[in-house]
């Protein structure tokens, strides 16, 4: 896995933009919070067509009105005067795209959360607001500093950081100094918003190599077919769904929390805390329909296993609170990779239907061994 600190990806010089599809809106690269393969824009947006229609269907009838025992339930959960909790409720209910917890998951939850006086509507409100009853630890002042807007590559005629350096700063950061994708030596920056712009501005007839901090690994969950999952062929009759209530469709493209599947660095606290505004628990885990290989002589990576392959990969499981949680993951793994379903079993917990990163280079050209 590839830390952005040593071996960010190039932006695609000004000079030579990358070849779109006519089916595919262009977007700022700004303004992008995942890049995601062409193919799968029409796909999304069916998917979520589907889903608000879904839901707009059964948010018509008399139940949407919220109930007494509702709003009281929300009331001594969540803190919420009445008129807030009804308010919160009809929100919820009215959202034709809301952020759900799956059938699974919440019969592994349940016994617990029932106990403590949730129901499955008021356990995903505290899912989507974590406004629950036991309050998440405070975030560690270290781990959660703002996020650097940009690395800096010095290329081309501007090798030397002094011309940077009057541009609208006293002083550069130190680099870091690593590798780039030909294993060629790299001095990276650091440096926010105002420095990028001021650098752009003052250095736009130079070569400063600039790729901002918002790229990862795309998420293109289908939320009506198994695409993608690891080791399977979604195209294939078997693979089908046979409900919407089918549980290979868990998890859900926007559910939280959910568990992930690590195999590399990130099974590392010390590496997964620099993510999380939190101590990192982690379960020994093992998956199926995947091997594992070797990119770029250093980093693993994890490929779709070739039929009768039976072996599993070990490694550990972590459940990921939010969205924000998970978009820091993802642009640590980089468009290298891609979130795929999975399915894997956990210490103590048994079979958990989650998340796993896998490669999207061609496993035949660019890896050294699977």
């Amino acid at each position: 896995m590839v830390p952005p600190q040593i071996k960010p990806s190039i932006a695609t010089s000004p000079g030579n933009p990358p070849a779109l599809s006519s089916k595919t809106p262009q977007r700022k690269p700004e303004s992008e919070l995942e890049r995601k393969p062409a193919h799968c824009f029409e796909m999304e947006i069916l998917d979520e067509l589907e889903s608000m229609a879904r839901h707009a269907a059964l948010s018509s009838d008399s139940s949407c009105i919220p109930g007494s025992e509702d709003i009281q339930r929300w009331e001594l959960l969540f803190g919420y005067t009445a008129a807030e909790a009804r308010e919160r409720l009809q929100e919820q209910r009215a959202d034709l795209c809301p952020p759900t917890v799956s059938p699974a998951h919440w019969e592994m939850v349940r016994a617990e959360k029932e106990a403590e006086g949730y129901d499955k509507k008021a356990y995903e409100h505290a899912c989507r607001t974590a406004r629950t009853t036991a309050a998440r630890p405070k975030p560690d002042a270290t781990k959660t500093s703002k996020r650097p807007n940009c690395l800096a590559k010095l290329g081309g005629p501007l090798t030397d950081p002094e011309p940077v350096m009057i541009s609208g700063r006293s002083a550069m950061p130190p680099p870091h100094h690593g590798t780039d994708d030909d294993g060629q030596r790299a001095d990276i920056y650091i440096v926010d918003t105002a420095t990028k712009d001021s650098i752009s501005r003052s250095m736009a007839t130079l070569r400063l190599l600039l790729q901002p901090d918002v790229f990862g690994a795309a998420k293109a969950l289908s939320a009506d077919s198994l695409y993608p999952t690891l080791g399977v062929d979604s195209t294939m009759p078997q693979h089908r769904p046979s409900s919407p209530t089918d549980p290979r469709l868990s998890p859900a493209p926007h559910e939280f929390p959910v568990y992930y599947f690590f195999y590399g660095t990130l099974t590392d606290p010390a590496v997964l805390g620099r993510f999380v505004a939190r101590e990192p628990v982690l379960r020994p885990a093992r998956i199926g329909g995947g091997i594992l290989a070797s990119w770029a002589g250093r980093y693993k990576a994890l490929v779709d296993a070739p039929p009768g392959h039976v072996p599993e990969v070990s490694g550990c499981a972590f459940c990921v609170w939010d969205q924000e949680e998970e978009d820091a993951l993802r642009r640590y793994e980089t468009d290298h990779y891609e979130v795929v379903r999975c399915e894997m079993e956990v210490a103590g917990m048994g079979l958990v239907r989650g998340l796993v990163f896998r490669f999207v280079g061609d496993r035949f050209s660019e890896l050294d061994e699977a």
